[in-house]
């Protein structure tokens, strides 16, 4: 399933300072997920922490595509809840303090993205895309989740799975 992030007002912040570069770059760290519900209305961008966060895991990137960075978390959950929102974690450097880049959270549990279950692997990837222009800066950052830890079968010219790039 897929899920559609918002930038919070920190990540649009640290999107669209030039200094972020380099040693000073933007680094994914950790996905939360959590139980939390978005209020009817609430807008998203101020927010720096989920709502009811259950479980947080270290991520795994890959900037090799310019312009996108692909991320991936895997969970082992301790108890089982349906999963209405998840929060990307950066920071700028190695020495930056951790804030909530990205945010996602459904309005009721039937929006669920997935539903965590004891002893089950949860993992959720997803695929930051930057497009700047002159005006302005996009960052789309969305979601996909896989219950299960079962690994799909390999894409085909017909048939959506999973693409294995090698360098």
């Amino acid at each position: 399933m897929t899920a559609a992030m918002v930038l919070t007002a920190a990540g649009r912040a640290a999107v669209a300072d030039a200094a972020n570069v380099g040693l000073n770059a933007i680094q994914f760290r950790q996905l939360g997920i959590g139980s939390g519900l978005k209020p009817n209305g609430a807008d998203d961008a101020a927010i720096a922490a989920l709502r009811n966060s259950r479980d947080v895991a270290d991520v795994a990137g890959d900037a090799s595509i310019p312009g996108h960075v692909a991320f991936r978390a895997d969970f082992d959950p301790s108890a089982a809840y349906s999963v209405t929102e998840a929060g990307l974690f950066a920071r700028i450097g190695d020495a930056g303090q951790q804030f909530l880049f990205a945010y996602w959270a459904a309005e009721a549990v039937a929006d669920a993205v997935a539903a965590a279950l004891q002893d089950t692997a949860l993992v959720v990837a997803g695929i930051v895309a930057i497009q700047s222009s002159e005006a302005d800066i996009t960052v789309t950052p969305s979601l996909t989740v896989e219950v299960g830890g079962e690994t799909p079968d390999d894409a085909t010219t017909a048939v959506k799975g999973l693409v294995r790039l090698a360098t």
